[in-house]
């Protein structure tokens, strides 16, 4: 069975889970490094300000047909903005960028 999911996977898809997850690597490791280096009243202020992001994006979802599922992904990615330096803004855009790219090239309509 794992087999045939690699084998199907990786030829229908030209590898589009490799790119997705190379260009979705930094992203994670950005963020992560946030809430790994935080003390735990910053956490807690970080979870509550999150949770209030999350609501707010829901809600857009639900009101617009998004066409472009990566711009949501930046949505998500500017609440992080002013806990990181320039550089890993820099990288966090770039690596959304590329996830545009891959979905673009996919043809899929959703992410």
């Amino acid at each position: 069975m794992a087999l045939w999911v690699t084998i199907v996977s990786d030829s229908l898809y030209g590898n589009i889970s490799d790119r997705i997850a190379e260009n979705a690597h930094p992203i994670v490791n950005i963020i992560t490094g946030i809430f790994d280096s935080s003390p735990d009243s910053k956490l807690l202020k970080l979870s509550r300000q999150e949770r209030q992001q999350h609501v707010k994006i829901l809600e857009k979802l639900q009101l617009s047909n998004v066409d472009e599922p990566h711009e949501i992904i930046f949505e998500l990615l500017k609440f992080y903005k002013p806990y990181i330096n320039s550089e890993d803004w820099d990288t966090l855009v770039e690596s959304k960028t590329k996830l545009g790219i891959i979905h673009s090239d996919s043809g899929e309509t959703d992410i």
